[in-house]
């Protein structure tokens, strides 16, 4: 299809009555930040999925606010940005407020990697055992969030 049309489309789509948003704006954030990530837009992208992340939140789109920080993490690194991405910790620390394991599990095991990546091997060790600890006897371990929590530790 369009592509500019998609785009449009999604912009039309963010606010209700132009005004508020609700509970899909979160999803067309989303799209919007995967449009501007395949162009090669990466600062774009990144704003994007920042705003997915935090409309997610409003809404408790879990998914959406995992899938937001995984990009956030990926233009990070490949833009090679300074020190760790700074949000992921105070957002494990919220999903655990709102006693959200799996997203608060994620969230220390990416940001464990990016401390991993940026060679800080002691504070990303710690990360590991907290979330280690938090998916210990669930099913968690045996997820897909345990594998790159396996991955990671590696």
């Amino acid at each position: 299809g369009n592509k500019g049309q998609a785009i449009a489309l999604l912009k039309n789509s963010l606010l209700l009555g132009g005004e508020m948003d609700h509970p899909l704006t979160c999803y067309s954030l989303l799209m919007l930040g995967q449009i501007a990530f395949e162009d090669g837009k990466y600062d774009d992208a990144y704003t994007w999925f920042a705003q997915a992340t935090l409309s997610a939140a409003e809404y408790g789109d879990y998914g959406v606010i995992e899938e937001g920080f995984r990009y956030c993490y990926l233009i990070h690194v490949m833009q090679n940005r300074k020190g760790p991405l700074a949000e992921l910790q105070p957002a494990a620390g919220w999903a655990k407020r709102f006693g959200v394991r799996e997203l608060q599990v994620s969230l220390l095991v990416l940001a464990a990697e990016n401390l991993a990546v940026l060679r800080q091997t002691k504070p990303a060790a710690a990360l590991l055992q907290q979330a280690t600890a938090l998916m210990n006897r669930t099913s968690l371990m045996s997820s897909e969030i345990g594998v790159r929590l396996m991955y990671t530790t590696a």
